[in-house]
């Protein structure tokens, strides 16, 4: 039959056709939105040696467990992180770190090798649903030893975690408090996109525990926030700065506003910064 094409093929034009999707909205969002970040969250194992791996140069996904998305819903993560048509990829990696066939911390060293790779960002999605039936102490331990790797295993500098389904997170949010989030912290740089830094706030001053500023103009839809920051009076702008050379170090960090006042304790040093929506920081103004 003139014409006639091999089921390969055929797999290969819907995968073509959700990779032109993805890199479609991509290029949306940069004309009409470029400070949105855009990611998806495709199923936890990808990259297996007999379906995308070699083509896409990467090692494939050592564990045992199956990369069915690949034939059955045509979804080839891995052809999105080479196109560089996502900022983030956060795969639904929701099986424990005990598991026989896709085990998680394998998963996610894997995934945040195959981000870093193509200079993409690397946030693991991971479920809370097993506490809806097993809020144990060693359930809990397990989602926490998940969190640990998400840390340890980056590959890319990026910690962050995606918690599904947000009704659970009650029942664990004490302990990820006294553990793990005991600080406030912003969201993660996009640097590819190679911004520049938003201005600086101005006219900051106090007046009965309110602090204010004025705010300055941005682009248009161009999202802007406000990092609030307060420290002991005695300690100098240098002291106070991270060590490793990212702006204030993050322990002073009280407030994220999306207006020109918070309510801030008395007494204090004060910094505020402004933020795009690629958390690029502007430079600090102190009072």
């Amino acid at each position: 039959m003139a014409g006639a094409v091999s089921v390969d093929e055929f797999w290969d034009w819907r995968r073509a056709n959700v990779h032109k999707t993805v890199a479609d909205i991509h290029c949306m969002l940069l004309d009409t939105r470029p400070d949105v970040r855009f990611g998806i969250s495709p199923a936890g194992v990808a990259g297996k040696s007999h379906t995308s791996s070699d083509k896409w140069g990467m090692l494939p996904c050592g564990v045992k467990a199956d990369d069915w998305q690949y034939k059955e819903i045509y979804s080839d993560p891995l052809g999105w992180l080479y196109q560089q048509t996502v900022d983030f990829i956060s795969p639904q990696i929701y099986w424990p770190t005990t598991h026989s066939t896709a085990p998680y911390e394998p998963l996610v060293r894997w995934w945040s090798n195959a981000a870093g790779l193509y200079g993409c960002h690397f946030y693991s999605s991971m479920t809370l649903a097993p506490l809806e039936k097993n809020n144990t102490p060693s359930q809990r331990s397990e989602i926490l030893r998940q969190v640990e790797a998400n840390r340890a295993l980056s590959m890319t500098g990026e910690f962050g975690s995606v918690f599904y389904s947000a009704k659970f997170l009650g029942k664990l949010s004490q302990d990820i408090a006294r553990e793990h989030y005991s600080s406030k912290a912003l969201s993660p740089r996009i640097c590819r996109k190679g911004g520049e830094k938003p201005l600086s706030p101005s006219g900051l001053s106090s007046k009965g525990g309110v602090l204010s500023w004025r705010e300055q103009k941005c682009d248009s839809g161009k999202l802007r926030r406000y990092a609030v920051y307060a420290f002991p009076a005695h300690l100098s702008r240098e002291e106070i700065m991270d060590t490793g050379g990212d702006g204030i170090d993050s322990r002073y960090l009280v407030r994220i506003s999306y207006g020109c006042s918070v309510a801030v304790p008395m007494g204090m040093g004060y910094a505020v910064t402004a933020i795009d929506g690629d958390s690029v920081e502007s430079d600090p103004v102190f009072l």
